[in-house]
């Protein structure tokens, strides 16, 4: 009887075009796979920032459960209860801004787990209609009563709420939608909460390590309680659940996926401490895949393909269930892996192609746009005003009508991109244009050590990835010019342990500029350096002094020093930049040095 009935079923999903049958896959290397003994290009992982490819999370992981074993043996309410699973907790609630959080087995017991018991009888769940099935299932299992809204549709959440104005009220989201790749409404969310006080759950899990501040999500303004999971962005397993104060200690009497559950081991909150580490530094990779994404959603458009999504899921309209299947097919065909989304997954008859873009598909410029500008600023040692004459390009560039567009590849001793020792935030407080804009999106790899790129990225256990950079760089700047790249430190600093800063100008395929001391000791650096760009065979536009006024030198000593170069070099020195008073509104002397530069370029 049994077997009959699941026989007649799988007939009728093969014929409605639902039936899966999932391929089986032989290896994994990076963003390729192994299926039927072909290398496939996978467009179907949820490893957004490429941690769960990465060697070094994976040598992590491997200590971690060789220290603390493999299994906590037990529920966390009987024996479980590790102190290092409670320390991983409150590192994630605090790095994410929350009270507390609670560790789950997977995404989907954790959306059921908390659905099912903080909501009951009396209460009244609204939910927009294409939340993840695990929550549908938490809903059903609470008792409360629950009503859908159209998808991302604030007006009719309104309707719902105003005829429930007397009632204890939750309402149930996403950030970033797991199939239609579109970001909620949170400006018209955040307004909702404050007229009708609901309380909040937002399932984050495929934005967290992502979107926002340091990978911190978007909703938290509206999230009393967020949901994400450690199997996507975080390169892991399982998941975690932020919340208000008080609320871990419900969960832990009523929730019942979590009390008769093995808990997860020591091992894994170990890992997880590692991977909010690395995730907290993975600021390159965010912005790889934010570009990334961004140029195969236009290219996907511009092939005339009807694409949707706001951030790295990307939604390619199909239609019927059966089409949907085949073209999946002739993908992998093709050595492309790429999900086909069926109903129940999506509305009936609404099957879509799910593209999942990670950092570790690059993208590489074939080629160049020879009427880009691209000007690297460089310097013949740290500390020698590369920061102010960009500054004052950026500025220059804006006077005359351009729309400039200013990139810090690397930033070396500061916390991150909106420090206050920060080169880009610096520029950005500084150029009328830019003031109120992102500092973030300059800026790839940021490092808290003042040290080489390569010594401040061994001391956070980095390794500066020289491809990163160049897709970035070429993403970032597409269409743009003029472009002004800063460098950091000297043309000879280490990037990496076989790649110098000068490596990178012939990479970007950059026009260096110059910036040196106008004191004693520079005509000896300068030389070297001009040396070192011309024996691979690269020009400098020309050099530019800076005299910050910091330690006084001679008027004479600095037109010597000029001379000197320009004699010895033959290079175009273009004059020399005193010191700036007012950066906001520099001085238009400021400014000759790179009008002599530039006009004759």
């Amino acid at each position: 009887m049994f077997e009959k009935r699941f026989k007649e079923r799988l007939l009728m999903q093969q014929a409605a075009g639902l039936y899966r049958k999932p391929p089986e896959v032989a290896a994994r290397d990076g963003k390729y796979l192994t299926i039927q003994g072909r290398k496939v290009l996978n467009f179907a992982s949820n490893d957004y920032l490429g941690l769960g490819a990465s060697k070094k999370l994976r040598e992590m992981v491997s200590k971690n459960f060789r220290d603390y074993g493999t299994t906590s043996s037990s529920s966390r309410l009987v024996c479980g209860h590790y102190a290092t699973i409670s320390r991983a907790e409150k590192a994630y609630a605090r790095y994410f801004g929350y009270e507390d959080a609670l560790f789950f087995p997977s995404g989907y017991q954790a959306n059921l787990g908390v659905v099912s018991a903080f909501f009951g009888r009396g209460d009244t769940v609204i939910f927009d209609k294409h939340v993840h099935a695990s929550t549908v299932k938490g809903m059903g299992l609470s008792r409360a009563e629950f009503m859908g809204y159209r998808h991302n549709s604030m007006s009719h959440l309104r309707k719902r709420l105003e005829t429930r104005k007397e009632e204890q009220v939750g309402v149930l989201t996403e950030s970033l939608f797991s199939m239609d790749g579109d970001l909620l409404d949170l400006d018209g969310m955040k307004e909702l909460k404050e007229t009708y006080g609901f309380l909040g759950l937002v399932d984050e899990a495929h934005a967290f390590g992502v979107l926002g501040e340091g990978g911190r999500g978007i909703a938290r303004s509206v999230a009393d309680i967020a949901v994400g999971t450690f199997g996507k962005a975080f390169g892991l397993f399982g998941a975690f659940v932020l919340l208000p104060e008080g609320y871990k200690e419900y969960l832990f009497n009523f929730s019942s996926p979590l009390i008769y559950s093995t808990t997860l081991p020591e091992a894994h909150a170990a890992s997880a401490l590692d991977v909010l580490d690395l995730v907290s530094r993975s600021e390159g990779e965010r912005a790889v895949l934010r570009d990334t994404s961004r140029l195969m959603k236009e290219g996907l458009r511009s092939e005339g393909y009807r694409v949707s999504g706001d951030a790295h899921i990307l939604a390619v309209e199909i239609g019927a269930e059966a089409e949907a299947a085949q073209v999946s097919r002739r993908l992998l065909e093709h050595d492309i892996f790429a999900f086909s989304a069926r109903y129940p997954t999506v509305p009936l008859g609404k099957a879509i192609l799910r593209i999942s873009m990670t950092s570790l598909h690059r993208w590489y410029m074939q080629k160049s746009d020879s009427s880009a500008r691209r000007l690297f600023v460089t310097g013949t040692d740290t500390g020698v005003g590369k920061t102010v004459i960009s500054l004052l390009l950026m500025q220059f560039f804006y006077l005359r009508g351009g729309e400039p567009f200013y990139m810090k590849l690397i930033q070396t001793g500061c916390a991150g991109p909106y420090d206050t020792e920060s080169d880009a935030r610096f520029i950005y407080e500084h150029v009328a244009a830019l003031k109120g804009k992102d500092p973030g999106d300059s800026v790839v790899y940021c490092f808290k050590n003042p040290k080489a790129p390569y010594f401040a990225a061994r001391d956070e256990g980095m390794v500066i990835d020289p491809h990163i950079l160049k897709g970035s760089f070429e993403q970032r700047i597409s269409r743009r010019s003029p472009v002004v790249l800063e460098g950091a430190g000297g043309l000879l600093v280490p990037v990496t342990g076989d790649v110098l800063m000068i490596s990178l100008v012939e990479l970007l395929a950059a026009t260096p500029i110059l910036v040196a001391r106008a004191s004693l000791g520079t005509i000896n650096h300068t030389l070297l350096s001009i040396e070192a760009l011309r024996a691979r065979g690269m020009e400098p536009t020309g050099v530019v002094f800076v005299d910050s006024g910091e330690t006084p030198t001679p008027h004479e000593m600095i037109r010597e020093n000029m001379e000197a170069v320009a004699s010895v070099a033959k290079v175009r020195v273009a004059g020399v930049v005193g010191r700036i008073r007012d950066f906001s509104n520099p001085d238009d002397g400021c400014y000759g040095p790179l009008s002599n530069l530039l006009d004759q370029n």
